[in-house]
Parts: C-alpha cells; structure tokens; sequence
C-alpha cells in the first residue's frame, strides 16, 4: 500500500482537503483542493474523491492532515512526472522523478 498526505486547512467556516504527493510540500497536490463542511465525515469526502482515510485513529481535521491511499488499489503509485497512476514505478521513473524533484519526498521512490 502506498500513502499519501491529505493536507486539511481551516477555510472560513469549512475546511479545505488536498491530497499530495510530495510529504514536504503541501503545495505538489494530486487533488485541487475541495472543500468540505465540519459535519462532514472526512472519511466519507475522501472517498468521493477516491482515496480512504488509514490514520483514523487520531483527529485528523485538529492536526490538520492525515495519511490517505489509493482506492483503485491496482494502481496505487502517482507518478508526477507523467502525472499517471502507475501499478508500480519503474527505475527508469523513478530516476526522472528524483532529476525533476530532487528533495521531493514521493511514496515508492526511495
């Protein structure tokens, strides 16, 4: 399984979830940011946009991420270069991938 960060941010009244694949920078998202209400059950938005929630033993929304993977668990790495999903990433990948974002830190590039 590879995780990825949800990053949640306060929006006025709501809140605003992106999912990234860089851990270092919230900026390197996978998902434009969506909002979502403080009712909402995060694990269910999260799901509508294709992930589930795996730390749910914390208050995500109070530390302001969570940890989150891929529902299509087929293809379960993004590759940024290419911006695909991939069932795995190839050396040749990850080579491009560590050139174009060396301090990257990307979930199946060591």
């Amino acid at each position: 399984m590879s995780t990825y960060k949800a990053f949640i941010a306060e929006d006025g009244n709501r809140f605003q979830v992106s999912v990234c694949w860089d851990d270092n920078d919230p900026n390197r998202f996978i998902t434009a940011p969506f909002p979502i209400e403080p009712s909402d059950d995060l694990d269910n938005q999260l799901g509508r946009a294709g992930y589930r929630l795996v730390s749910n033993d914390s208050d995500n929304i109070g530390r302001g991420w969570a940890f989150v993977s891929r529902m299509a668990t087929d293809r379960p790495f993004y590759d940024p270069v290419e911006q695909t999903w991939r069932s795995s990433l190839s050396d040749d990948a990850k080579q491009k991938i560590r050139a174009k974002y060396p301090d990257a830190s990307v979930p199946g590039v060591v």
